[in-house]
């Protein structure tokens, strides 16, 4: 639409006219400033717009269409949210699912994050905007979001329960984008899973604290976590910080199941590590400090950092633990590992050693070393609800306690907590096949009988 630097560092105010004829609505990313017939042009208007907070150019949008609105408020300078698409799908209630929910997911972001989304700026509004054709599925153009119309129009008589899910989980990943990605942007695009890795996270989890029904945290194990371990399985899969991306097949290979679903994973990862209240106010000073600005990952890592230790949330890793150099671990080398769990039943000692597992080989010769929090359960006390990590691995071989002698199976990753595999020896593995197979199995926490299935 206008000539400019394009890149996400580049970030500036925008005011923006549009002249649309008077048959014809239009909309742009903030509120609707004024309406004139257009000078010595008949039956057009100019409709001019307050201006944009700082943004970056990736996220201007402008609609100009003969669409109807579901709107919170007619006047439109005090417009906080609608729902926008065609008339016909307007005029038969297809918008009013996303125009309830969407604003409860937005309400739930704001709360979350501390900070609400009308206060970023008061020229901001919420339009949700369904488009007929719609190759990207959706954007988070700020105070516009685009949907294909599909991942946004819900039909009660015609519209299964599955694309009731989809629309409100596309609906989350974009309201989370305003915050991150929107709000504060990646610097560039060979650090993007500080956008999405966050908004595929909080499609999941945002989704569940309003649609608690849907099941969004389960299907978080299969849909997230394992095709991420699958993806990062592979001969050469790229790392979440990824120097040297420049060219514009380099950033579109950036949009990866990697970006968006390992980081994802690791994101739920360190929030069990934190504990949820201390992530949660490790990621309000990170908006905090970096809003209207772009990020790095060793900004968010360290706001996190800060923030748990204040906490004291580190204290029982022990003085070395450093959670820059854990969360550096995990995003700036490629794939992930397997730990090879060897119990000795008759001391309870368990040796555990790490090493890259690729799906090819099953284990990589690659010297990649990780720094992991590991929690785990045992017959004896099967306790799966506490996913605190309780030690912290960063050599090759550990050697952990297991609390108990004799012969009775362990289980590593507590509800799959940990982005990882694991594998064990024979016997321990006869101890959780047997387990599996009998009046335990119930013991053993779903989230773990899937992982087990998956390693």
């Amino acid at each position: 639409a206008f000539p400019c630097y394009d890149e996400p560092s580049f970030k500036a105010t925008f005011d923006i006219t549009l002249r649309r004829p008077k048959a014809y609505r239009s909309w742009s990313n903030t509120k609707l400033k004024s309406s004139d017939a257009t000078v010595n042009i008949e039956n057009y208007m100019d409709d001019v717009f307050y201006t944009t907070p700082v943004m970056s150019t990736y996220l201007i949008a402008i609609i100009v269409a003969e669409y109807k609105s579901l709107e919170d408020n007619a006047i439109p300078q005090q417009l906080k949210y609608e729902v926008i698409a065609r008339p016909d799908a307007i005029d038969n209630g297809q918008g009013q699912y996303a125009y309830d929910v969407g604003q409860k997911l937005l309400a739930e972001m704001s709360d979350h994050t501390g900070l609400d989304f009308y206060e970023v700026d008061a020229n901001l509004k919420m339009t949700q905007a369904a488009i007929p054709d719609f190759s990207a599925g959706a954007m988070e153009n700020w105070g516009l979001l685009t949907y294909r119309e599909a991942y946004l129009m819900y039909d009660e008589k015609q519209t299964n329960y599955n694309s009731k899910q989809l629309i409100a989980y596309i609906l989350s990943h974009e309201i989370a984008h305003m915050w991150f990605g929107n709000l504060v942007t990646c610097d560039w695009w060979d650090v993007l899973w500080l956008n999405e890795g966050f908004a595929r996270y909080y499609q999941y989890f945002l989704t569940n604290a309003v649609e608690t029904e849907m099941g969004f945290e389960t299907r978080f194990i299969t849909e997230q976590v394992h095709t991420a371990l699958l993806a990062d399985a592979a001969n050469n899969p790229h790392p979440l910080t990824n120097p040297g991306v420049g060219s514009p097949a380099q950033v579109s290979g950036m949009f990866s199941t990697l970006s968006y679903n390992k980081g994802a994973s690791l994101i739920r990862m360190t929030e069990h590590l934190l504990g949820y209240n201390v992530h949660r106010e490790g990621l309000r000073k990170y908006i905090s400090d970096f809003k209207f600005k772009t990020a790095l990952p060793i900004n968010l890592f360290e706001s996190l950092e800060a923030a748990a230790k204040e906490a004291g949330a580190l204290a029982e890793y022990g003085p070395n633990f450093s959670l820059v150099e854990y969360y550096k671990s995990w995003t700036e080398q490629g794939s992930a590992p397997v730990l090879f769990v060897e119990v000795n039943h008759q001391t309870g000692d368990m040796t555990v050693t790490q090493q890259r597992f690729n799906i090819n080989t099953g284990m990589s010769t690659s010297n990649s070393l990780w720094i992991v929090p590991v929690s785990f359960a045992t017959a004896s006390k099967p306790d799966f609800t506490n996913t605190k990590p309780t030690h912290i691995l960063s050599a090759t071989a550990n050697v952990i306690p297991r609390g108990s002698q004799g012969d009775e199976w362990v289980i590593f990753n507590i509800q799959q907590t940990g982005y990882y595999r694991v594998n064990y020896d024979s016997y321990t593995w006869d101890l959780i096949i047997r387990a599996l197979r009998g009046e335990d199995r119930i013991k053993i926490h779903p989230y773990n009988r899937a992982q087990i299935v998956n390693d």
